[in-house]
């Protein structure tokens, strides 16, 4: 696979290269807390690990939090680019 590049108007020009480590951050929209509580950090934290599952990525470590999120993984051979 190779690598592929995209660019959205609202950041920087985004590369993906299968079998590479990335470090992802990602929030909330206008940084509403969406995810208080502990029922509701549980639920982000089960579908981050199942999206990226089923994405092909591995993920190392992670934090999930009221309003946004980071994770760092490596994205498999076969990995769908779609999860970064």
């Amino acid at each position: 696979m190779e690598a592929t590049v995209s660019h959205w108007h609202h950041g920087p020009m985004h590369l993906f290269i299968p079998n590479a480590t990335y470090i992802v951050t990602a929030g909330t929209l206008e940084k509403e807390h969406y995810f208080s509580g502990g029922t509701r950090l549980r639920h982000l934290c089960d579908q981050l690990h199942e999206v990226a599952r089923k994405h092909g990525w591995h993920l190392y470590a992670w934090a999930v939090f009221s309003n946004h999120y980071h994770w760092i993984g490596r994205a498999g051979a076969t990995a769908n680019r779609s999860f970064v």
